[in-house]
């Protein structure tokens, strides 16, 4: 009886203490850093990832499903059996010791990731459980984030930008009619993307206008300071008689100068967007600017481009920029985006001695998949990148193009995607997405091709924009 009790009862305290150490263990759901693959059952292959989740260099769980995130508790009958070589680039990259910020979505909450920590913006509104903070700008020390929120009170969207954590709405025009005939205070809002310029706010998207029940457009809009500019008649624009049209401006980019007058000497700020006529499938992108006088802004609409090709704009990218006599007399325009389902890039090279005149080509990345798409886009002195995803066996595999040549990030086992991309010398760092096992999706990086998680994985997550300071 002896021979049976004894067994038994070890069997029992081990049961017990696997059991336990499963509940119990804080480490299953967590994010951390690769430190390799890991040999779970003794047999010399790998069946993980060993992830560190506190930084003190040894490993505290194991990520199975390739997602980041920690499935298993570690064991000390675990052997790491390859260090990660990527992951000792990312250490030694340009991005080593800098802030990294990333905008976002978590469970359809607005708010911002400053390095892994994630900062809650949607909670804080009493009248909406639906906000997305879809662009963010750092300036002096201070988080602008744009973004906009469904409205619940009024029925539609309302958006403007966060300063910190303090939301700024924009003035969103009147001379919008609802379903029931009514005019609303304002038109709904979307928000595409945000600039915090020397004294300045700048956001892109559009608003709704809707001047009876069945008559419904959307107007392509930029917020200066709070305060809206449609595009309606552009000035020197070809298209000032149909610029209003079913229109959105998405992406924009900036740069500042300072620029002599005969008096005195100003800051102008030069901002370029893209954007797309749905209509006809027609992108487009536009130059404005605005002049500081006396603590007052003017917004300078200059002209907009419809591109000759069906496709659609996705971002946005100013290279090799001059001027004379504070007039910008010579630059090159890089868009990213998609034509016929295929991931492409546009580079535009206006003529600034005439309004209609300019010079575009476009380089189709992709022939082979389904679906792809370019999201993001930088021009470097060597290279030019395109941030984004291809699609193969019905799966979205994240990954960027480094000139033409495709370099995937994402294992296709599940969809992954790129949004944003930053890149400093041979350095890469692409923030998005993964999806993992249980189909949800965990926003985070890769940092020279290791990825970081920044969503938990258990509710849905996304990025949308980056920022990196020192």
């Amino acid at each position: 009886m002896k021979k049976i009790v004894l067994p038994l009862i070890i069997m029992i305290i081990a049961v017990s203490c696997i059991f336990m150490s499963c509940q119990f263990d804080k480490s299953i759901g967590q994010s951390g850093t690769s430190l390799g693959t890991v040999d779970m059952d003794g047999d010399g292959t790998a069946d993980g990832t060993a992830i560190d989740t506190d930084g003190d260099g040894t490993a505290d769980g194991v990520d199975t499903d390739g997602d980041g995130i920690i499935d298993e508790a570690w064991s000390e009958a675990y052997t790491i059996i390859a260090t990660d070589d990527s992951d000792a680039n990312q250490e030694t990259s340009s991005f080593a010791g800098k802030t990294l910020y990333f905008s976002g979505v978590v469970n359809n909450s607005a708010g911002y990731w400053k390095g892994n920590e994630w900062n809650d913006l949607g909670s804080n509104l009493s009248n909406s459980s639906d906000s997305i903070a879809s662009g963010i700008s750092i300036k002096d020390g201070d988080i602008y984030i744009g973004g906009d929120y469904n409205n619940s009170t009024l029925g539609y969207r309302c958006g403007g930008y966060w300063k910190n954590s303090t939301l700024n709405e924009v003035d969103s025009m009147n001379n919008y009619v609802n379903d029931n005939g009514n005019f609303p205070l304002k038109r709904p809002v979307t928000i595409y993307d945000i600039y915090a310029g020397a004294n300045n706010i700048l956001l892109s998207g559009y608003t709704m206008k809707k001047t009876n029940v069945t008559d419904q457009k959307e107007v392509p809009v930029a917020w200066l300071n709070g305060k809206p500019s449609d595009f309606n008649t552009p000035m020197n624009s070809p298209s000032a008689g149909y610029s209003e049209l079913y229109m959105y401006c998405r992406d924009i980019d900036a740069t500042s100068r300072e620029v002599s007058f005969p008096d005195k000497t100003e800051t102008l700020d030069y901002f370029f967007g893209c954007g797309n006529y749905p209509p006809v499938g027609r992108p487009l992108f536009f130059k404005f600017g605005f002049v500081d006088s006396s603590g007052t802004s003017t917004l300078l609409m200059d002209r907009a481009y419809f591109i000759d090709d069906r496709g659609e704009a996705l971002d946005i990218f100013i290279y090799s920029i001059t001027q004379s006599g504070g007039i910008v007399d010579n630059y090159e325009v890089y868009i990213g985006g998609l034509k016929n389902k295929s991931a492409c890039i546009w580079k535009i090279v206006p003529d600034e001695s005439s309004s209609t005149d300019i010079t575009e080509t476009c380089t189709i990345l992709d022939t082979t998949s389904s679906e792809s798409a370019v999201n993001t886009v930088i021009k470097t002195t060597t290279a030019l990148y395109g941030g984004g995803y291809i699609t193969t066996n019905n799966k979205k595999i994240a990954g960027y193009w480094y000139n033409s040549t495709w370099i995937a990030l994402g294992d296709g086992t599940t969809d992954s995607i790129v949004k944003t991309l930053d890149v400093a010398g041979d350095d890469v760092l692409a923030g998005g997405y993964i999806v993992n096992s249980s189909g949800i999706k965990v926003a985070g990086y890769w940092n020279n091709g290791t990825w970081t998680a920044l969503g938990d994985g258990t509710t849905d997550s996304s990025i949308t924009d980056s920022s990196i300071t020192d």
